[in-house]
C-alpha cells in the first residue's frame, strides 16, 4: 500500500511540474509575440526616469575628471552624449537634469559635498534662478542622502536592465493604455517621440515619433501673462544670480568648475523671452556683474538659427549640432579642455 501511494504522489508531482513548465512556455511565447509585434511597429526599449534612477547617477559624480550635467528637460534631450564621448573619451559624463525642475538645489548640494571636485554644466533659464525655484530639485537630493538599501538598489538595477531590453515594458504600451487608445481612435500607439536610456539621457525625435502628447506645450497667452503678472527688474535679477556665487566658489576651490548654459529656444517661446527678459538686460550683465561663466546659445556659431519643434526642446539631430558647438567653445576657453590621450 505504501509503495502505491508513493507512486501516485510522484505521478501527481510530475504532472504539476509539466503543467507549470507548459504554462511558463506559453507565457514566454505570448510575451515574445507581444514584444516582436511592437518592434515590428517601430517601437524600441525606453527607460522611464524616476528618483531611484537619478540617485544611481548621483553616486557617480566622484569619478576622476567627471562632467556633471544639471538642468531641466532642455538639458535632458538637448545634450548629445555621443558627441561628448567622441571628444572626451576619458571624462565620465553624468546626467542629473530633471524635467520641469530648476537645478539650483542640486548645484547647492554638489557645492556642499566636499568629495565632489568635478566640472558642472548647468542649463539655466531666467525663472530657474529665481528664489521660488531654488528648492525645486530638493526631493531628489533628499532621496539620495537617505542612503537607499542594497535591496532597493539591486531591484532598480534589475528593473532598468529589463526596461532597456524589452519594448513591452514601456509604460506607453501598458495594455490598459493600448486598449484605451484603440477604443478612442482605432489605432495602436505610435512610437513615442522621446526615448530614455539607463544613464538617464534622453533623445527627442520629433520627425518620427508620436509627439501629439508633448511634454512641453507652450501657451503664448499664459507665457506672456506669467511675465507681466510677476515682472522682474534687472537689479533684482542680478541680486538673485549673485546669491549663487558661493556655490560656484565652493566647487572651484576644490578644483572643479561651473558653467551656466542657456539652451536654444525658438518661435513664440523665444519671442516672448526676448520681449520680457532680453539677453542684453538679463544674461549679458552676468558676465560683468558676477564671476559666473556663461554660455549663451545665440553666441555659438550656427546655433542661433536652430529651431525647436515645440519652441523649447531640440530634436536629437540638432542636439548633436548644438553640443558640438558648445563643447568646441568650452575647449577653446579652457573651461572644458580635451584631455591628452
Amino acid at each position: 500500500m505504501h509503495s502505491s501511494i508513493s507512486s501516485s504522489e510522484f505521478q501527481t508531482s510530475a504532472s504539476l511540474i509539466k503543467a507549470w513548465l507548459l504554462g511558463i512556455c506559453l507565457a514566454a511565447a505570448a510575451l515574445t509575440v507581444w514584444e516582436l509585434a511592437w518592434r515590428q511597429l517601430g517601437h524600441v526599449p525606453s527607460v522611464p526616469d524616476d528618483k531611484l534612477l537619478w540617485c544611481s547617477q548621483r553616486r557617480l559624480v566622484y569619478a576622476s575628471n567627471a562632467v556633471v550635467l544639471l538642468g531641466t528637460s532642455r538639458m535632458h534631450v538637448g545634450f548629445s552624449k555621443e558627441i561628448f564621448r567622441a571628444l572626451h573619451r576619458d571624462r565620465p559624463l553624468i546626467q542629473l537634469a530633471i524635467e520641469g525642475h530648476g537645478p539650483i538645489a542640486t548645484l547647492r548640494d554638489l557645492a556642499s559635498d566636499n568629495k565632489f571636485s568635478g566640472k558642472v554644466l548647468c542649463e539655466v533659464f531666467t525663472d530657474a534662478l529665481l528664489p521660488a525655484a531654488v528648492n525645486a530639485q530638493q526631493p531628489w537630493v533628499d532621496a539620495f542622502h537617505q542612503q537607499l538599501t542594497l535591496e532597493k538598489r539591486l531591484g532598480k538595477d534589475l528593473q532598468v536592465f529589463l526596461q532597456s531590453h524589452l519594448v513591452f515594458l514601456d509604460w506607453h504600451l501598458n495594455p490598459k493604455r493600448v486598449l484605451s487608445e484603440w477604443m478612442r481612435s482605432h489605432h495602436l500607439p505610435r512610437p513615442f517621440y522621446i526615448r530614455g536610456f539607463p544613464d538617464r539621457f534622453m533623445e527627442a525625435d520629433f520627425s518620427a515619433g508620436d509627439s501629439s502628447q508633448r511634454l512641453f506645450a507652450f501657451d503664448p497667452a499664459k507665457g506672456r501673462a506669467a511675465y507681466t503678472d510677476d515682472p522682474l527688474t534687472q537689479a533684482e535679477w542680478i541680486t538673485h544670480v549673485k546669491s549663487l556665487e558661493p556655490f560656484v566658489t565652493a566647487i572651484r576651490k576644490r578644483g572643479g568648475s561651473v558653467v551656466f548654459v542657456v539652451f536654444p529656444i525658438s518661435g513664440q517661446v523665444r519671442k516672448i523671452e526676448e520681449e520680457f527678459r532680453p539677453k542684453s538686460l538679463f544674461w549679458d550683465p552676468i558676465r560683468t556683474e558676477t564671476f559666473i561663466r556663461l554660455e549663451h546659445y545665440s553666441e555659438l556659431p550656427g546655433i542661433a538659427q536652430l529651431s525647436c519643434p515645440d519652441g523649447s526642446h531640440l530634436d536629437k539631430r540638432d542636439a548633436r549640432v548644438f553640443t558640438a558647438a558648445l563643447l568646441s567653445d568650452l575647449h577653446v576657453s579652457r573651461q572644458l579642455p580635451i584631455l591628452s590621450r
